[in-house]
């Protein structure tokens, strides 16, 4: 497996990218930090696409997910804007906004077309690119994605979560947990300042409402290309993966056991549900 980690233009921002492929040695971290995005071997493998959900970065993926499933495809996993060690953005974190990031990204890597997979907010992002660009996406798989609809994401219940327009510790508290964080995220300082930062620069608030209407006014019928619908048995999005997989044509649903940060506790099962998926086969 060979390991490519750099830094990828996209538009005036800088996004973090590791790239893992099949067939060659592995490149130590230190010596992949290259301009060149097109000098990795197996350039005909799959690519596959990985998305983070918010205030996590490519470490969800990294030391276990992605190894496992660059034995055959081409993973791309990066930090999202504003997250990990992509650079910092003002301005509204939308659901387009962070698709047009990806899209830009896929351009950027000479990717013509990929299968997606999301966690959360990162879901979301993977579902709007498959709608809008559905030449892009071969398959498509949302790990506990929303669709911003639930009554979490209600407008006026995020601003009840201020104070008087300030972000209190007791506000970024009751944020995390609304939004679905485990407890050790929520207790973490950089998780906390990265939260001050989307709710405040990152104009959260106005990319959930900006979402929700988004999502309210897409046809989920249109989906053509084969989705997995992955949901935690405990997560607080189940339901949603039942309305999804009723509205998703080719579509299919399945359980994991776990809250919605399964994949950080569940993740040799998630590999598994994963692979299969990809390679067309049931598990």
């Amino acid at each position: 497996m060979a390991l490519d980690e750099r830094f990828v233009a996209v538009g005036t921002k800088k996004v973090h990218v590791v790239e893992m492929r099949p067939d060659a040695p592995l490149r130590p971290p230190t010596e992949a930090l290259a301009p060149s995005a097109h000098d990795m071997p197996s350039a005909g493998a799959q690519a596959l696409v990985m998305l983070h959900g918010l205030f996590s970065n490519l470490s969800l993926y990294f030391f276990r997910i992605a190894p496992s499933l660059a034995h055959t495809y081409r993973v791309v996993i990066y930090d999202l804007r504003s997250h990990g060690l992509s650079e910092r953005a003002s301005g509204a974190h939308t659901l387009e906004v962070l698709s047009e990031d990806l899209l830009a990204l896929m351009d950027a890597l000479e990717i013509e077309k990929a299968a997606l997979a999301g966690h959360s907010y990162g879901g979301t992002v993977a579902l709007l690119t498959a709608l809008q660009h559905p030449e892009k996406v071969s398959q498509l798989a949302l790990i506990d994605a929303p669709c911003l609809t639930e009554p979490r994401f209600a407008a006026a219940r995020l601003r009840q979560r201020l104070s008087h327009g300030r972000v209190t510790d007791r506000s970024v508290a009751r944020y995390a947990s609304a939004a679905g964080l485990s407890a050790q995220a929520r207790r973490s300082p950089k998780s906390q300042e990265q939260i001050r930062y989307l709710l405040t620069e990152g104009r959260l608030e106005a990319s959930f409402s900006a979402g929700r209407t988004t999502m309210q006014s897409l046809d989920l019928g249109r989906l053509a290309m084969p989705t997995l619908l992955l949901y935690g048995t405990r997560s607080p999005f189940r339901a949603t993966g039942r309305r999804l997989k009723a509205a998703i044509p080719c579509s299919v649903l399945e359980l994991v056991e776990g809250g919605h940060d399964f994949p950080v506790k569940s993740a040799p099962q998630l590999t598994e549900h994963l692979a299969c998926f990809l390679a067309g086969t049931g598990i």
